[in-house]
């Protein structure tokens, strides 16, 4: 109970209007009025830019990250060479004006990135994964970090 009276204590301090007393009960007044949100410009540029990419590109990559289900690709390298992959899809990321699509390849056995400008065609199947070690968001990112450093 301890931890009730200090969140209702909290709530008064930071201005909600809390009405009652201990061991009776407590409500809260019918006219609260909360403040609006403060942000900086930067974070409403932010939060912004993320609503619109979210809308742009909210397709079959970003569900199958999200469910962890494979992907399977129709892909078109630089030099024009078609090839099917069937890939773990691990994150979205978009460099300046190009967003990639970063999976694990299972045809590869190892990362690559997949510019969406050159996915042909693209199915998402009910075949779902485990994140393996080695095989991570985290270990990608591990490994552009290290390959930074030298």
């Amino acid at each position: 109970m301890r931890t009730i009276y200090r969140d209702i204590q909290d709530l008064s301090l930071s201005g909600v209007p809390v009405e009652g007393e201990a061991g009776v009960g407590y409500h809260l007044r019918y006219s609260l009025d909360i403040p609006p949100l403060m942000f900086t410009a930067a974070e409403i540029e932010a939060l912004v830019v993320r609503a619109r990419m979210l809308k742009a590109w909210g397709g079959s990559e970003r569900h199958a990250i999200a469910q962890r289900r494979y992907l399977r690709l129709n892909y078109q390298r630089a030099d024009h060479e078609s090839s099917q992959r069937e890939v773990k899809p691990l994150g979205l990321f978009f460099w300046g004006n190009v967003w990639t699509l970063t999976a694990w390849c299972e045809l590869r056995n190892d990362f690559r990135a997949f510019r969406l400008d050159r996915i042909g065609g693209l199915d998402t199947l009910e075949r779902s994964f485990e994140e393996l070690p080695g095989q991570t968001l985290g270990d990608f990112i591990r490994l552009m970090r290290q390959s930074e450093c030298y």
